[in-house]
């Protein structure tokens, strides 16, 4: 007398299913953010769009003398905006500025921005 439960029954319906789908669905790249560069007498201020799916945003900034830096990853949570006081761009040049989107729970980046360029004087 073999009487184990018959398995299809014993499966919870897909209430799921939509949820996983979506989760599963991620995009598979970032769109590169749109940027955009704002400037008042103290301060540069830079306004990137929103990135479907992304996590953080990296600011990559490139010295008037070639050196390229990146800013550590900001939570989106931060907003899309970033106010640099001109203090800190002391050397005289071109500064240009790119924003990467990341999305860290897929390991995924975008590629960068547009570039912005600020002339020091």
């Amino acid at each position: 007398g073999d009487s184990a439960p018959d398995e299809q029954s014993a499966l919870p319906k897909p209430r799921l299913g939509g949820f996983l789908k979506n989760l599963l669905n991620r995009p598979k790249e970032l769109r590169p953010p749109m940027l955009k560069m704002t400037t008042s007498s103290e301060s540069i201020v830079l306004h990137w769009s929103a990135v479907h799916a992304a996590t953080h945003y990296v600011i990559e900034l490139t010295l008037p003398n070639g050196t390229t830096k990146s800013s550590l990853p900001r939570p989106t949570g931060k907003g899309t905006e970033l106010t640099i006081p001109k203090t800190k761009l002391a050397s005289l040049g071109v500064y240009r500025f790119q924003v990467i989107a990341i999305d860290q729970a897929a390991d995924l980046k975008s590629e960068p921005s547009n570039v912005v360029t600020f002339q020091a004087k």
